[in-house]
């Protein structure tokens, strides 16, 4: 399933880049770990997206540090079925 979340427009995001990501010679399994994650200033993450790994990719993914204070602020919007196109893999 595809969920979409709404969050207010003065949410601070933190972007780790594809480095920090997904080292060189990393399988691409593992990506920022829930410690990193959880002790963050921001309720929201921009990390780049393991199947496009291209530095400046548009592709990114957003996490959420739910136990940020103002997570509680942020909602769901839509849940769509969503289908991994079986040319990725």
């Amino acid at each position: 399933m595809m969920v979409r979340y709404d969050a207010p427009d003065d949410f601070g995001v933190e972007t780790l880049d594809l480095t920090t990501c997904l080292p060189i010679g990393n399988d691409r399994k593992f990506g920022p770990s829930n410690r990193a994650i959880n002790s963050l200033a921001t309720p929201l993450l921009r990390v780049p997206s393991a199947i496009v790994p291209l530095d400046r990719s548009p592709d990114v993914n957003i996490l959420i540090n739910h136990t940020h204070n103002d997570a509680a602020r942020i909602s769901v919007n839509s849940v769509e079925p969503f289908v991994v196109d079986p040319r990725l893999f």
